[in-house]
């Protein structure tokens, strides 16, 4: 018999209040969804364009839902939020068109998701050209994965990857990067009360102006009446500022009825959120137990899930309780839900190895303090290279021995960070020096290396 291995640690918080005398311990649920909300709603606006900032952010703030649950009067107003979907390549590039890391910042700030695109957006399923092998879905996803956490998670990744392409043969590799749900087009709501919901192949809502103008409905693909416990994905690649245009018009009436009928000036029965944090949601909640007594509750959750809030719905409680820092209560009667403080890290860990930049700065031959076990190179390319330039980048050892990489020629990009990649699908290459030949189009270069491991004594 193999061994049965040993149940995973538990992330556990407990709330405590004076109990009046022979009280006995409430009953306790771990609602669906956050605030006990019946259904949830979000966003995705994929590639990363700037618009997800300067357009997408400010309307759907205009439009409110709660953090109370539906019926319970006095919540406070939270705006609407949306996912920014951003292919790695892209990002921090300089180009103007595309989201940058500071304005990434802003929008999480507000509120918003990072979600993955990719690194390089590419794989397709309707032909066999399109086809990616299993080394270039490592890539796309080690990579990128390593890419966000570096940049702006602090070291943790997105859960969720919106498919490049909608492609799902991107499926049996997300677990192994930290992703834990997958989006494309669908058109149906995601049943999330359903446990056999596939998480790895989500539908959402195709809203891109060439799609959602041939019906013309601004409520094309949206419920009457959302079930309970769905999840609903709008998604388009940018919408537009010009309030007069079309586009604009018809995502106002569609937002203006969603938060008419279900947000704050409605029956508050919606919670908006990115799509990440609803996966995260629901993971935990179908894991957490609770344990109750006499003026106590405990929540315990696996350890190794994302981190989420979660939403605890108690009655029979008859005595005075105090929200604890860090959470929200609302009550009614004996009936009191409370929403934690965020239990665990949020987001997925990076992938192994671990990777460290070496080097940041201009593109030219880069001779290291001490040999590194260089992992990949990403150049920043600005621009169209000079007529017959072909990139080479050659790693040299210590002992100087040269290993140079195979690379396609750079082409014509104006506004990408280009990867060579040698981790995860060959060991990296201890060197000292890294060779490249400079173009006038290449603007910035990186080096990413595995950091050496130190035994403690």
């Amino acid at each position: 018999m193999a061994p049965v291995a040993p149940p995973a640690p538990l992330v556990s918080w407990t709330l405590r209040w004076k109990a009046a005398k022979n009280e006995p311990a409430p009953k306790a649920e771990v609602c669906s969804l956050k605030y006990g909300k019946r259904w949830a709603y979000a966003v995705e606006i994929d590639d990363g364009p700037v618009s997800t900032l300067t357009v997408s952010q400010p309307l759907l703030a205009n439009y409110t839902f709660t953090d109370a649950p539906p019926g319970i009067a006095g919540g406070k107003a939270m705006p609407f939020v949306g996912g920014a979907a951003v292919i790695a390549l892209r990002a921090g590039t300089r180009n103007q068109t595309f989201l940058n890391w500071e304005q990434l910042r802003g929008l999480q700030k507000s509120g918003w998701g990072l979600l993955s695109h990719s690194y390089w957006h590419s794989g397709y399923g309707w032909e066999p050209k399109g086809a990616l092998t299993p080394a270039q879905f490592r890539d796309e996803l080690y990579w990128s994965q390593t890419i966000f956490a570096a940049e702006r998670g602090n070291g943790r990744a997105p859960i969720h990857l919106v498919l490049p392409n909608g492609y799902t043969d991107y499926a049996p590799y997300l677990a192994a990067y930290g992703l834990r749900s997958a989006s494309r087009v669908g058109g149906k709501p995601n049943h999330l009360g359903d446990s056999k919901n596939d998480f790895a192949d989500m539908d959402r809502n195709y809203l891109d102006e060439s799609v959602w103008s041939k019906p013309g409905d601004p409520l094309a693909g949206f419920p009457a009446t959302p079930a309970t416990d769905d999840l609903i994905i709008d998604f388009t690649h940018g919408m537009e500022a010009d309030p007069a245009a079309p586009n604009h018009t018809r995502w106002k009436a569609r937002l203006d009825s969603i938060a008419g009928r279900f947000g704050s000036g409605g029956d508050d029965s919606m919670w908006c959120a990115p799509t990440g944090d609803v996966v995260a949601y629901t993971l935990a909640a179908r894991g957490a137990k609770l344990e109750t007594g006499p003026g106590r509750v405990t929540l315990r959750v696996p350890n190794g899930l994302p981190g989420t809030t979660l939403t605890i719905h108690l009655s029979g409680v008859t005595t005075p309780i105090t929200a604890p820092p860090g959470a929200t209560l609302y009550r009614r009667g004996p009936e009191v839900w409370i929403t934690t403080p965020r239990i665990g890290l949020p987001g997925a860990p990076a992938p192994l190895p671990h990777l460290q930049c070496v080097y940041r700065g201009p593109v030219k031959t880069v001779t290291l303090a001490a040999p590194a076990r260089i992992a990949g190179v990403r150049v920043l390319q600005q621009g169209e290279p000079k007529s017959g330039y072909m990139l080479g980048l050659t790693l040299v050892s210590p002992t100087g021995q040269s290993v140079p990489l195979s690379l396609p020629s750079p082409g014509t990009n104006w506004g990408a960070w280009l990867l060579y990649p040698i981790v995860p699908n060959l060991p990296p290459v201890l060197s000292k020096t890294v060779q490249i030949n400079a173009d006038p189009s290449l603007s910035e270069m990186e080096v990413w290396a595995v950091p050496e491991t130190r035994t403690k004594r």
